[in-house]
């Protein structure tokens, strides 16, 4: 795999800026990511182009200087490759914005996973003046991560690697020279971890060793489907097993030994996020054992004459 092209450089700030690199001999499509580096202030990326081939460079940029910046463009293979690029920017910069209350951003960003999986989640400036440009006035963008500017729609967008919360203030300028600023906060998750958003409802009734057939589920709620589960703690009743139907598992099988058995059932969502709860049933000796006892209370039969109907 190799980026070739360059981005154009030597270029005058707040005027229309976009310039593009090509990405080759990758399999299928690719993900670009941003390693350890940020883009010049009021740029961002674009990917596009069957498999996002090609990444434009483009908005207005806003303050002169020489930017140096790392892009990674990674396949389905999970093969990657990087390359570094240098860009320059002259002219005369604007007076500083002035913070106005007639715009604002609206959104959040949901939480993503050190899963290396593709991420992209988007907020929207409201009211102002188009064009919009950006910049990051605090903190700094998670590693891996860029932000690619659609109009009012500012996309975060990479592959999450390194876990961690991550808190940066974004400003965006409107052309009337005024701006609405934003504290957002991405939080990357490891690989792992117990969701405060799931838990397990239900509960597993006695059963009993009569050699009758047992079924009896407990459900998950919350979490992101699809889900997996495993026994993290204790074990199963002796020739029962679970049965999952998407977020509904079963405890099925023939009750064979009476005893009280605990057993921990975890459940995960396709984030790896996790919630678990400790069960716990009890096999009774015989489905009769809370009965009465069978007795014959009857003292005495009456007499009997031959030849005639005993009743």
């Amino acid at each position: 795999m190799s980026i070739t092209g360059n981005f154009a450089t030597n270029k005058q700030i707040n005027e229309n800026y976009s310039s593009y690199v090509q990405v080759k001999g990758y399999k299928d499509s690719v993900k670009w990511s941003l390693i350890n580096s940020t883009l010049p202030p009021g740029l961002s990326l674009n990917p596009y182009s069957t498999g996002n081939s090609y990444i434009s460079l483009q908005g207005i940029p806003n303050k002169t200087g020489t930017y140096t910046f790392t892009l990674r463009a990674t396949d389905v293979l999970n093969k990657y490759v990087e390359r570094q690029f240098t860009v320059t920017f002259e002219g005369t910069e604007r007076e500083a914005p002035t913070e106005t209350t007639d715009m604002s951003i609206s959104g959040s960003l949901p939480d993503a996973y050190t899963v290396n999986n593709w991420y992209s989640a988007n907020v929207s400036v409201n009211g102002g003046k188009s064009a919009y440009t950006y910049n990051i006035t605090e903190g700094s963008l998670p590693p891996g991560f860029y932000i690619r500017q659609s109009s009012g729609n500012f996309f975060l967008e990479g592959i999450p690697n390194t876990a961690g919360t991550y808190k940066f203030k974004l400003r965006v300028t409107d052309q009337r020279n005024m701006y609405t600023e934003r504290e957002l906060t991405l939080n990357i998750h490891s690989e792992h971890y117990e969701a405060s958003d799931m838990s397990l409802t239900g509960k597993f009734p006695d059963a009993y060793t009569v050699n009758n057939w047992y079924s009896a589920n407990v459900s998950v709620n919350g979490g992101k489907s699809a889900y997996t589960y495993n026994i993290t703690g204790g074990s199963l009743p002796t020739w029962f097993y679970i049965r999952q139907s998407s977020g509904n598992f079963f405890l099925e099988g023939i009750p064979a030994n009476p005893g009280t058995y605990t057993f921990t059932l975890r459940v995960t969502d396709r984030r790896n996020a996790y919630t678990e709860r400790s069960f716990t049933m009890t096999i009774n000796g015989s489905e009769e054992d809370d009965n009465e006892p069978i007795a014959i209370t009857t003292e005495y039969l009456n007499d009997a004459i031959t030849g005639h109907t005993y009743s």
